[in-house]
């Protein structure tokens, strides 16, 4: 068992046996379980979509932690070999506080 999410429940148990002829059975609660940590969510845009050679692209990473927990999280992306950097960074480290919405960096 390895709950990951918040609420998880523990399946209830079910016992059941046989003494003397006549059957008994026992029924176990089902409690939930908290469940504290980061839940680190990433994602990466390009605008636009495709270019023409010499043309411009804006890289976005959004990064959101709806865990309850802080987290140390690192960012980094890597240019093809003919690509040049004209703004922004390809790397970041930042805190991602719990259940903050969001933190984002444009390259």
């Amino acid at each position: 068992m390895q709950p990951n999410e918040a609420g998880y429940a523990i399946p209830v148990a079910i016992a059941e046996w046989t003494d003397d002829g006549r059957t008994y059975s026992m029924r176990s609660d089902s409690p939930n379980i908290a469940v504290y940590g980061p839940k680190i969510e990433l994602s990466k845009t390009v605008n636009p979509s495709t270019i023409n050679e010499d043309g411009v692209v804006i890289v976005t990473f959004e990064v959101k932690n709806t865990g309850n927990v802080l987290a140390s999280v690192d960012v980094a992306d890597y240019l093809p070999e003919t690509a040049v950097l004209t703004d922004g960074v390809t790397g970041n480290e930042m805190i991602l506080r719990q259940a903050k919405l969001r933190d984002s960096v444009t390259a």
